[in-house]
């Protein structure tokens, strides 16, 4: 069971790693600065004072270069003659400097995004170094625990189906008691009326006695199973949740299990095709083509062998998805 729990614990936190990283808001930051960059250089190169290159995205040099002969303009303009256009080219430069503060706090955040995504990576591959042996046993006990479980659900199904209705039984005796009490009733008013048969009226007293008793005992009996209903319907409840929790686990056991073996089957193939020296079996063939091929009759020759393995992702090498001989 410890080794469940060692499990349980890994898939979890390599989950919340994965989660972590995902949730780093680099490509947001990227498009941010993207925005803030057009609209910096939307700002900039219409009234870029001429001789003055703006590229995009603009440097910070270009802006400063900008702003600094926006500032000599208006420092040679500032009669009143030239109000109007000293008020245009004050509005120009405001709007600059704020398209550059946001610039720059877009450069800022992306850089902190960046940080913590590096961060975020270096968690997730610390915490893939304390997985767990994946191995074909930790899957075997997880599934034993599973077949414990429903075995123990199955149980508390047939109990529960083998109970009997508490609340019609006792409506029954119920109703029997109330039939006996009032046959007593009946013979008390013929004993006034001057009929009298002892026997009966016993016999029914009796029959009235044991009614209400049967009735309360079975009333009892119903409350007591309706407790022991309730404690095997939240037991079948937890179980259930517990099962849930086994299968979430098998499931991603199970899946580092595959992968596990996938990656080794996939070196047992390399070290196959390595251990037949493949590339100097085709380095044979090849040679002995170009050897054919400078005495093959014009427009007859033949191309270079080669061999690919391919599969749809390689764990075992670095390679995308093939490997070429």
């Amino acid at each position: 069971m410890s080794d469940l729990i060692t499990w349980k614990t890994w898939l979890e936190h390599n989950y919340q790693a994965q989660q972590d990283l995902n949730a780093v808001p680099v490509n947001s930051a990227k498009q941010a600065l993207e925005s803030a960059e057009h609209r910096l250089y939307d700002c900039l190169w219409p009234i870029a004072p001429a001789g003055t290159k703006v590229s995009y995205p603009p440097t910070s040099e270009q802006v400063e270069g900008v702003l600094s002969k926006l500032a000599a303009v208006m420092n040679k303009n500032v009669d009143v003659n030239n109000r109007a256009r000293y008020a245009e080219w004050a509005r120009q430069a405001s709007m600059i400097k704020e398209a550059k503060d946001d610039w720059e706090n877009a450069q800022a955040d992306l850089e902190a995004a960046i940080r913590e995504k590096q961060q975020a990576e270096q968690a997730l591959r610390d915490v893939q170094k304390q997985m767990p042996t994946p191995s074909p046993k930790a899957l075997e006990a997880i599934q034993l625990e599973i077949d414990g479980r429903q075995q123990q659900v199955g149980k508390i199904d047939a109990t529960l189906n083998s109970m009997k209705d508490s609340a019609s039984i006792a409506v029954e005796l119920e109703q029997k008691a109330q039939a006996a009490s009032e046959e007593v009733e009946r013979l008390e008013a013929q004993a006034l009326l001057g009929d009298v048969d002892e026997a009966a009226k016993g016999q029914a007293a009796t029959t009235l006695a044991k009614a209400r008793k049967a009735s309360e005992k079975a009333a009892e009996q119903a409350e007591k199973q309706d407790a022991a209903k309730r404690g095997l319907e939240k037991m079948r409840s937890g179980l259930h949740e517990e099962l849930a929790d086994l299968e979430a686990l098998s499931k991603g056991v199970g899946f580092e299990v595959g992968k596990a073996t996938m990656e080794a089957q996939e070196q047992a193939l390399i070290k196959a095709i390595e251990g037949i020296d493949l590339e100097t079996l085709l380095a044979n063939i090849n040679a002995a083509r170009d050897q054919a091929n400078e005495h093959a009759p014009d427009g007859q020759s033949y191309d270079s062998a080669s061999m690919q393995v391919k599969l749809p992702l390689l764990y075992a090498v670095s390679a995308p998805d093939s490997i070429e001989y």
